[in-house]
Order: structure tokens, then C-alpha cells, then sequence
């Protein structure tokens, strides 16, 4: 039996392809083209960075698959590898899929972070 469906099954494979990792991780988090996950279904995209007086702001549009009356994001921002700073921004009135600018501050100054990373942190 095994050995009549082995055949098919790669035959199949031929025809269709192998799955991707990408595609899965794009699946799993719901997230559309050009917005990355942050938890819970939320999604954002990030804008400028900006640095004034010893903190680091960062522009973001949030998008949720339902509504909350606060979300708090927390804020990660990597130079060289190394984290350089942490901090959070504020959603007040997040409605249900749609995009909700908002700003987050990071306390020190990176100019020009590799890398940043949000997640989402207090809902209510």
C-alpha cells in the first residue's frame, strides 16, 4: 500500500512545490505585504526615527483584527547587534482593522538602528 502512494505523493509535490517557511510565517501571523507582526494578530510598519534631547522616536501605523480602548507596544532598538535602547508607545481607541498612527519613544539616542523590533505588550 505504501508503496503505491509514495508515487503519488511525489508526483504531487512535483506539481504543486514544497511549501516555504516564508510563506507559512506570512500565514501564521496575517499580517498583509509591507506590515510586520507584533503579537495578538496586530500588525504595524515602521517610519522615521528621529533623535531629540536623549530619546529616540520612532513613527508607526498599528493594525488590529479587533478593537482595543489602550494598547501599550513595546519598543526594542538594536545597533551593531547589540540592544542600544527599549521603550514603548501608546494606542489609545484602536478600532477593528483600521491603520492607527502612533509614536514611540525610546529612551537613548540611536542614530540609525539596525534593527527594531515590536511587540505588543498591555491591551485593554
Amino acid at each position: 500500500m505504501a508503496r503505491r502512494i509514495l508515487p503519488v505523493v511525489l508526483a504531487a509535490i512535483a506539481l504543486v512545490g514544497v511549501p516555504t517557511l516564508a510563506f507559512a510565517k506570512d500565514k501564521k501571523s496575517g499580517c498583509e505585504e509591507g506590515w510586520l507582526p507584533a503579537g495578538k494578530g496586530v500588525c504595524y510598519q515602521q517610519g522615521d526615527t528621529k533623535l531629540l534631547y536623549g530619546t529616540t522616536y520612532l513613527d508607526l501605523v498599528v493594525k488590529s483584527p479587533r478593537a482595543y480602548t489602550m494598547m501599550m507596544l513595546s519598543i526594542a532598538m538594536y545597533k551593531g547587534g547589540k540592544l542600544a535602547c527599549t521603550g514603548t508607545a501608546v494606542v489609545n481607541g484602536l478600532e477593528k482593522g483600521e491603520d492607527m498612527p502612533a509614536k514611540g519613544a525610546c529612551t537613548g539616542e540611536v542614530e540609525n538602528p539596525d534593527k527594531i523590533v515590536v511587540k505588543v505588550g498591555t491591551t485593554m
